[in-house]
């Protein structure tokens, strides 16, 4: 009797054990993402006036004053005759910072497979669908990441997340 006790108890302890480690798609985000993607695009000299509203883009981003981004980038893209696709990454990079995820899958969308920014913007496309729990569809996405024949953007990390999802 008393080994059979012990059992149930080492396998409840096992059990509960299991249970504590998987984590939720919100938690895994909390995780993972470590915020936005930075400024590549733009050098940014401190204490001098912005010439250019790319410029301006780039210095508000960098300091983290995201909301101020949004209608200047609407204001940029407005006038545009072709998509720009940095804008568009940047764009959902500046709403996935203040979590409007369903903002930046929108904006990371618009981006095409055959796309110079696409490699970097699946990474956050399926971090946005683990922040509003969305497990599945991340899924689809990393697996497509970990996929890829050479070294890609942040390849290993979602071979790991692809591990942790429940």
């Amino acid at each position: 009797m008393e080994r059979l006790t012990g059992l149930l108890l080492l396998t409840l302890a096992f059990t509960m054990s299991a249970c504590q480690t998987e984590r939720t798609p919100q938690e895994l985000f909390d995780a993972y993402y470590q915020g936005p993607y930075p400024n590549e695009v733009q050098q940014i000299r401190e204490g001098v006036a912005s010439q250019t509203i790319q410029e301006e883009i780039f210095k508000l981003y960098e300091q983290g004053r995201f909301e101020q981004i949004i209608p200047i980038i609407d204001e940029l893209q407005t006038g545009q005759q072709s998509p720009n696709y940095m804008g568009y990454f940047y764009k959902g990079q500046t709403y996935l910072a203040l979590n409007y995820y369903q903002a930046a899958i929108s904006e990371f969308s618009k981006i095409p497979k055959n796309n110079a920014w696409y490699e970097k913007t699946e990474w956050y496309l399926a971090l946005c669908y683990l922040a509003q729990s969305q497990a599945a569809e991340a899924r689809i996405i990393l697996e497509r990441v970990v996929a890829k024949p050479t070294d890609s953007f942040r390849q290993q990390e979602a071979q790991q997340l692809l591990r942790e999802l429940p």
